[in-house]
């Protein structure tokens, strides 16, 4: 059984059980690679737009949060007074 790159009925056919396994075989194969390779890139995806949400947004904010309490009248009299 040769390799084509479109499907051919007859192809099937005319081939033995044991090809046909083998053809089913190689094409699963083929599938479950293509889907190993999908995740392993949605992963690195996800891992890279999780690290830019955290150093275009929570960076940020983490820097308000350090200003908002550097105004904050409490610690500016507990500053003042010691």
């Amino acid at each position: 059984m040769k390799f084509t790159t479109y499907f051919e009925p007859q192809l099937l056919k005319n081939t033995s059980v044991k090809d046909k396994i083998n053809y089913l075989v190689r094409l699963t194969q083929i599938l479950a690679f293509s889907a190993i390779i999908t995740g392993i890139i949605g992963v690195l995806i996800s891992n890279y737009s999780i690290q830019s949400l955290n150093k275009n947004s929570l960076e940020p904010l983490d820097h308000l949060r350090l200003i908002k309490e550097w105004n904050d009248p409490r610690f500016i009299d507990t500053l003042v007074f010691r």
